[in-house]
């Protein structure tokens, strides 16, 4: 449920970090780095269909076929849509995000909601953004239903020492999906969203303190309501302003 905030004390074993800093990525080895396999039809049809396809019929890819025929299951697997779709992650559909741009109005005297989650990859194998529940279900859902008049601020607490997370390549990953994917497509829409990636010292391996951490991080960064989630949890229909008028 969306709260009003409250002033948390900090959570004992944790200590909030800020951001990793961008250090210089390490040279790649002699022959430089290896390129993983690309599908072999790569083709704009090919990506069109296989998204027109996701969307419709609500397809998740490893996952389930969703309402596709059988049909259009080999259709499917012809294209490679499974790694067509992962690898461009492009869970965010631009049609499906609201238009704000008309009547915006002043930003700087707009409420803040923060959505906070935590999230890990320490049991991954190969983590890539591809394969995250948080950008395949929680960021694009909430990208499909903001309200206008709201900025919104995204507060995602990772581990200290997270294999994806807590790297240079794997933050420089996540910042440039959510501003490509989300950050500039919505601000073209008259809506303010910003992403805040916070470093946990977790010592206990436990979500609860981490769900402190970051909920305190967004009371301190001025947000006027929070609402915790999971990085697997998506949002159906505009959830924000039903929330706070109640």
């Amino acid at each position: 449920f969306l709260r009003h905030v409250l002033r948390l004390p900090p959570p004992l074993g944790y200590t909030h970090e800020e951001p990793l800093a961008k250090n210089v990525p390490e040279k790649a080895g002699r022959g430089g780095l290896r390129q993983k396999n690309k599908p072999k039809d790569v083709g704009s049809d090919s990506t069109a269909w296989c998204k027109e396809a996701m969307w419709k019929n609500d397809v998740r890819p490893g996952a389930s076929w969703g309402r596709l025929t059988v049909k259009e299951q080999a259709e499917w697997g012809r294209k490679q849509c499974d790694q067509l779709v992962t690898e461009k992650a492009m869970f965010v559909r631009s049609e499906a995000l609201p238009d704000c741009s008309a009547g915006s109005g002043d930003v700087s005297r707009q409420e803040v909601v923060a959505v906070c989650c935590g999230t890990t990859t320490r049991k991954v194998t190969g983590p890539q953004i591809s394969k995250l529940a948080l950008f395949r279900y929680l960021l694009p859902s909430i990208a499909h239903t903001v309200d206008c008049g709201l900025r919104y601020m995204v507060v995602v607490g990772y581990d200290k020492g997270d294999p994806f997370y807590d790297t240079y390549h794997g933050l420089t990953q996540v910042e440039n999906w959510f501003e490509q994917h989300m950050q500039v497509p919505l601000a073209q829409r008259g809506v303010n969203i910003s992403l805040r990636l916070v470093k946990v010292v977790n010592t206990l391996k436990k979500p609860g303190p981490v769900f402190n951490t970051i909920t305190k991080y967004a009371y301190d960064e001025g947000a006027d309501y929070i609402y915790r989630v999971n990085d697997d949890t998506e949002m159906a229909s505009p959830w924000a302003k039903k929330f706070i008028s109640q």
